[in-house]
């Protein structure tokens, strides 16, 4: 392993913590959908917070074990929300399209 690889998961690790301290303070991705769900938010507000949301990097695997565990705070809950029926597809594209900037 180089330094350069060192400091790289350093970083990473150093910013999953940021994120996972403001994710400790503030609603995750899955409760603003349920806040949608429940009319607490407009659609206009769940978009752009969503779009806005600092997420945690989703785990990758070793390669050899497939099983991954996300945390809380990774994309992966907003595409659970489509899948539970806390947010429609159209809203959940839109918030994909703003996110990734291919408008």
């Amino acid at each position: 392993m180089t330094d350069h690889d060192a400091d790289s998961i350093v970083e990473r690790a150093l910013q999953d913590r940021i994120r996972r301290h403001l994710n400790e303070k503030s609603p995750g991705p899955r409760e603003l959908c349920q806040q949608y769900a429940n009319g607490h938010l407009t659609r206009a507000d769940l978009i752009d917070q969503l779009t806005r949301y600092p997420y945690v990097e989703t785990p990758t695997t070793d390669g050899y074990d497939s099983l991954i565990v996300d945390p809380p705070g990774t994309w992966s809950e907003v595409s659970a929300a489509v899948r539970s029926g806390l947010i429609a597809d159209d809203v959940y594209e839109e918030i994909y399209t703003r996110r990734h900037k291919l408008n």
